[in-house]
């Protein structure tokens, strides 16, 4: 059965302080669960845009040259991958380093909503009023996601910061956390699931998305309502801590499970969570 383990944070910027306490993540993890005791990803969100900052530098410390400081081990495809979490280049950024045990069929690529077929056809289908809305919240954080092969099976990860505010598509209606209600259904109408369906199928795969999603489990089980009703990402389930999640969705209506979650206090706002996703 395939699995990925996965380590998400919402670092809220880089230090040597979060470098130490994300790479002390890693030996309590194997002390944990030691039959699969390898974390298979790290995923950092509000981390700076390109390697240099001190979580970057620990992600990319081979123990070989031990000098360097902290180190996750040397079984990792070095350097770790970087995109910023908007497309015009501002904002924070995002860091994503994989096992060498997993095969990185596509490295972490920031979706772009303004080439995007399917979004641009939902937006054109809303009334009037609306559409001009729907553009504004395209130009807000959107996901981005990695494809990778693990156990011959393929996996869509996508990770998201997702955005804060006041919806307007939803006016009056608020997520817990704030999070933007406009932004998920902009990117639930996007062609970001629909491709990554349509990567999974043929391997009877899985998509996980992992983030700081800014609402709480709460916030996805709810339905606004919005048109006949709206329910974000109802076909996944998954490990929360408050406003962060591992989540996973299997297209082919097969037995996905997220297990041996786990989250670890630090330094941040945010604690560090880690999940282990398998089918």
């Amino acid at each position: 059965m395939p699995s990925l383990r996965i380590v998400s944070w919402n670092s809220t910027g880089e230090s040597q302080q979060k470098a130490v306490e994300l790479q002390a993540v890693q030996p309590v993890l194997a002390g944990l669960y030691p039959a699969a005791p390898d974390v298979d990803v790290f995923l950092v969100q509000e981390a700076q845009q390109a390697a240099g900052g001190s979580i970057s530098s620990m992600l990319d410390t081979d123990p070989a040259t031990p000098a360097t400081g902290v180190s996750v081990g040397p079984a990792y495809q070095r350097p770790a991958a970087h995109q910023p979490e908007l497309t015009t280049g501002g904002g924070a950024g995002h860091i994503c380093l994989v096992h060498n045990g997993v095969v990185v069929n596509t490295p972490l690529t920031l979706w772009d909503y303004a080439t995007d077929p399917a979004l641009n056809g939902w937006i054109a289908s809303l009334p009037g009023h609306l559409q001009a809305t729907a553009q504004t919240a395209t130009t807000h954080r959107p996901p981005a996601y990695a494809v990778l092969t693990v156990g011959g099976s393929t996996a869509m990860l996508i990770t998201w910061h997702a955005p804060l505010g006041v919806p307007a598509l939803a006016p009056g209606y608020t997520m817990p956390g704030n999070g933007l209600i406009d932004a998920y259904l902009v990117m639930e109408n996007s062609g970001l699931l629909q491709q990554a369906q349509a990567q999974v199928l043929a391997t009877d795969g899985v998509v996980i998305i992992a983030g700081d999603l800014n609402t709480t489990s709460q916030g996805l089980a709810a339905n606004y309502p919005i048109a006949t009703g709206y329910n974000p990402l109802p076909d996944f389930v998954g490990f929360s801590d408050n406003v962060s999640h591992i989540l996973a969705w299997r297209p082919s209506g097969n037995v996905v499970t997220v297990q041996e979650g786990h989250s670890t206090d630090s330094s941040s706002v945010h604690r560090i969570i880690s999940a282990r996703v398998s089918w």
